[in-house]
């Protein structure tokens, strides 16, 4: 497939919220079929089954697997991960250059909605873990090797933290066919909101001394 027909068929899934959820499942879950990613994302399989014929068709996810299992069949899917691997990051970056502010705004939005998904399923998953597991997260915990951090900062330290990313996604090229059971998040919001607050309250301010 031609590189920007797979970074345009690429960024239309990524606009569906239905579409990236079931990239996020797979990067997960590595291997599902369509009633399992029904159950974790509260979609009919209806609607996921023309959702995944898209993906599929786009190559975006490889044909299913067939497994038989007593007296029915069941279609595993998986991601198709060269795609990812391959993919050009300066024409990615280009193009999403070039989107409007309403396609820039619904990816982002489809973003957040599917890993909060994402980590819904993690939060779940960790409260239904048996002793052994629970044992094994105190012991995180401790060394330090489960992070948790959130909070509000500066545009100068927000700044220090974009270019701290990129080293990190350095480290990722690295070896980009690491695969493991190690998960990570990573999720940066600039002060698109608040930076539009001050202005509001003004127009406010000045309506009301008319």
């Amino acid at each position: 497939m031609e590189e920007n027909q797979q970074i345009e068929r690429l960024m239309s899934a990524l606009s569906n919220r239905t579409k990236l959820s079931i990239i996020t499942l797979l990067i997960r879950r590595k291997r599902m079929t369509v009633t399992q990613m029904s159950k974790l994302t509260g979609t009919t399989r209806s609607n996921l089954y023309q959702s995944i014929g898209d993906l599929v068709r786009s190559g975006i996810i490889n044909e299913p697997e067939s497994v038989i299992r007593k007296n029915y069949v069941e279609k595993y899917y998986t991601l198709n991960e060269p795609l990812f691997r391959e993919l050009d990051s300066e024409r990615w970056a280009a193009r999403l250059q070039s989107l409007s502010d309403d396609q820039s705004r619904e990816i982002v939005v489809s973003f957040l909605l599917s890993q909060s998904m994402n980590l819904q399923i993690m939060a779940q998953e960790i409260q239904m873990s048996g002793e052994n597991v629970s044992h094994r997260i105190k012991e995180s915990l401790g060394s330090d090797r489960i992070l948790m951090s959130y909070g509000r900062i500066s545009d100068a330290t927000y700044d220090r933290l974009l270019e701290h990313q990129k080293a990190l996604m350095e480290i990722f090229k690295e070896n980009p066919e690491d695969d493991g059971d190690n998960t990570y998040v990573i999720i940066g919001i600039p002060g698109l909101m608040t930076s539009q607050e001050p202005q509001k309250s003004n127009r406010n301010k000045a309506k009301s001394t008319e």
